[in-house]
């Protein structure tokens, strides 16, 4: 256990070194999304659970407004990830024209450390962008469920 916990510096640092200095934004944005994800999952999933249990409106505490909130802000970030990751793209390219333009093309370590300067934030924001892609429409599905069963019982339908 205490190898994971003093592995994952490392790795930052590692991720760090190889995708310049980029990645620190995307990290923050992969745990500012992660946050705003399990918080709207609890509120979709663990909440209505227990309002089933009691058949009482628990929804009524958590208005579907602040719920579009919180999912709009996740979709600003999946949007935002991969952009940061060009801009990782971007500054990588420069500094790699930067070291051919002082050096020559006969340092291909400095060049080949340019390059994945410049590839490595374009992967991480995309690998952000799907993950958060991918709970969004979990995260839609819930609201749209949820939706329709308190329209569903506003109206007077029972709900099996």
């Amino acid at each position: 256990m205490s190898y994971v916990i003093t592995s994952i510096p490392t790795f930052i640092r590692d991720l760090v070194d190889s995708g310049g200095l980029l990645i620190y934004p995307l990290i923050f944005l992969t745990f500012f999304m992660s946050f705003l994800i399990a918080c709207e999952f609890f509120i979709q999933h663990i909440l209505n659970v227990e309002s089933s249990k009691n058949s009482s409106l628990l929804w009524s505490k958590y208005p579907c407004d602040s719920t579009n909130y919180r999912l709009i802000l996740i979709k600003q970030c999946v949007k935002v990830s991969p952009l940061l990751g060009l801009l990782g793209t971007v500054t990588g390219m420069i500094e790699v024209f930067d070291i051919i333009s002082l050096i020559g093309s006969s340092e291909n370590k400095l060049i080949a450390k340019g390059f994945s300067h410049a590839t490595v934030p374009t992967l991480f924001g995309m690998i952000i962008a799907i993950y958060g892609f991918c709970s969004l429409i979990i995260l839609e599905s819930f609201t749209n469920r949820n939706q329709n069963k308190e329209k569903n019982i506003k109206n007077g339908a029972k709900i099996i």
